[in-house]
């Protein structure tokens, strides 16, 4: 629940909310809870990016927000966004264990799709299925560069397939392109 699952998620834009059974009656269900499975389990893209978000911000979560600055043709700043803290989800030494393995993901894994030349990309894939049984909903979250994220993102490919054939390429355009953008702006 330090995650934002079973509470509604503070914002200035409308959000479902991520939800999380707060209880599991057999072991099966405890097994599929622990994978992110499960009828009862519903997590948005939103959450799962702020999810990658906190670990790459080593466990600090921060409340999301669309529009960072408005400013009028002049440059005068006219409403500005800043960064606040929701909380602390996971201590530091957890957030640098998932940072090494979401890291081992993209280089050895199931995530290699994600792999950027010169950028060291953490991420995990992952697989859902539409509830009406039409197809496979791939999965990415992501963050980039893992030693100094710039950018974190969580991939939904709605009937798309398995995330690590669909989402993880489409994460590897989208962190090579922001991140080259970046680079030239500086």
């Amino acid at each position: 629940n330090k995650f934002g699952f079973n509470m509604p998620l503070k914002t200035s834009f409308p959000v479902s909310q991520s939800v999380l059974p707060p209880t599991v009656s057999t072991k099966f269900e405890l097994a599929n809870l622990s994978n992110g499975l499960g009828k009862e389990f519903k997590i948005t893209p939103l959450l799962a990016a702020m999810m990658a978000a906190t670990i790459a911000n080593d466990g600090v979560m921060m409340k999301p927000y669309i529009v960072k600055e408005v400013c009028t043709i002049t440059g005068n700043v006219i409403y500005s966004e800043q960064p606040q803290k929701i909380n602390t989800a996971i201590n530091k030494s957890t957030a640098a264990q998932l940072k090494k393995l979401m890291t081992l993901t993209v280089e050895k894994g199931l995530g290699k799709r994600a792999q950027v030349p010169g950028i060291t990309v953490a991420g995990k894939t992952g697989t859902s299925a539409e509830p009406r049984g039409r197809g496979l909903h791939g999965w990415f979250i992501c963050f980039a560069p893992a030693e100094d994220p710039q950018i974190a993102m969580a991939i939904v490919c709605e009937n798309g397939g398995m995330g690590m054939r669909i989402a993880t390429p489409i994460a590897a355009r989208i962190i090579a392109t922001a991140l080259a953008s970046k680079k030239q702006a500086q």
